[in-house]
């Protein structure tokens, strides 16, 4: 029987049984697990910060190439560091995003464009020079406040896009001497992660595949990761007509990380809702957290976006509400199920609002 059978008792304890609002935050939930890394991307609406504070113990900073080294060999750390003492100054860890990605957030100078092979004619020894350097002045510059650092960005379903590193010092290599550059440069507890995208089902085997043998390489050359980055950037419509791969996928990920000794984090999170209800999405949403939660492997859970007001989505799907918060702040149902799983210390074969719990247990 489908698990949306469930999902009447949901909607029923959603318009009928609202609670009042409880003063128990996401983050003071964790109890069973209290150095996970709850998060979302950072948002420059003060609001938005007050639930980043009060809710959660880590935000994702995007600083690009280009915007950081907008000319050879000067470096602006202005945005960053103003986030960094926000999270100095309110017990926050900071996750920075990221360091290699594609053509298009490369710096002008270099003049390259997503798709562009002639790479304007530079050379091997001339790119390694360029990375290094810059791999260099980003990480000494870090406090110790960023604890995460993604290197490279969707190596595996971006190669189009990110296909001058690749073209010139070639693959895998530009992403092994990425690595190697952040080994060597990294302070210390600063974790080094590779951030790759699944797919809107979480159900590519053959990405996976891929990540591993290129995670394998990696270990070969002695400049491992210390954790697999997964964007969750699921659609529910997707999901729902594929039953339960997008978790069943994502078993063979913590599956392969845990036999790599590596770390896994829900890196990018949202679910953009479609035809189902968000008392449906909010089930998605719980499914999703509790078996990273309950699997000893997965470290951390970050949305990519605070609340539905702000999200990377709305151009391509205007209205759409793919996050924990609404478009006023207002927590949903998502934010319920998972508030309410922290609460329980929830473990399988549990039931949180009519849906059992499953998968994993906790470490």
């Amino acid at each position: 029987m489908r698990r949306w059978t469930f999902v009447l008792f949901v909607c029923l304890w959603y318009s009928f049984c609202i609670p009042a609002v409880s003063a128990q935050t996401l983050k003071n939930s964790l109890a069973a697990r209290p150095t996970f890394q709850l998060g979302a991307l950072w948002d420059d609406n003060g609001t938005a910060q007050n639930l980043i504070v009060n809710e959660l113990k880590n935000f994702t900073s995007t600083h690009f190439h280009r915007d950081v080294e907008a000319t050879q060999g000067v470096y602006s750390f202005t945005v960053f560091d103003q986030r960094m003492t926000f999270a100095q100054s309110n017990n926050l860890n900071a996750t920075v995003h990221t360091l290699v990605y594609r053509n298009s957030t490369s710096p002008n100078w270099l003049g390259w464009v997503d798709g562009d092979a002639s790479c304007n004619s530079y050379t091997e020894a001339q790119l390694r020079t360029i990375l290094e350097d810059f791999i260099n002045a980003v990480l000494t510059h870090y406090p110790t406040t960023v604890t995460v650092v993604d290197v490279v960005n969707e190596p595996i379903t971006t190669p189009a896009l990110n296909n001058c590193w690749r073209e010139i010092i070639g693959y895998p290599d530009y992403v092994i001497a990425a690595f190697e550059f952040a080994r060597l440069y990294r302070k210390a507890g600063t974790l080094l992660r590779i951030n790759e995208f699944f797919g809107t089902a979480n159900g590519s085997t053959t990405t996976i595949n891929d990540l591993f043998s290129l995670i394998d390489a990696l270990i070969a050359a002695g400049a491992p990761p210390d954790i697999i980055g997964v964007q969750n950037h699921l659609q529910a419509d997707t999901i729902g007509s594929t039953g339960d791969l997008y978790l069943t996928q994502f078993d063979l990920l913590l599956a392969g990380a845990q036999a790599r000794g590596l770390q896994v984090q829900i890196s990018e999170m949202d679910i953009n809702e479609g035809s189902h209800t968000l008392a449906e999405q909010g089930v998605m949403f719980g499914d999703m957290f509790a078996r990273c939660f309950l699997h000893a492997s997965c470290t951390g859970f970050s949305t990519w976006g605070v609340y539905d007001g702000n999200t990377w989505l709305s151009g391509s799907f205007p209205g759409v509400e793919p996050l924990l918060w609404d478009a006023s702040f207002q927590p949903k149902p998502a934010y319920t199920f998972i508030r309410d799983f922290l609460l329980s210390q929830g473990a399988p074969g549990m039931t949180i609002q009519g849906v059992t719990i499953r998968g994993g247990s906790f470490p």
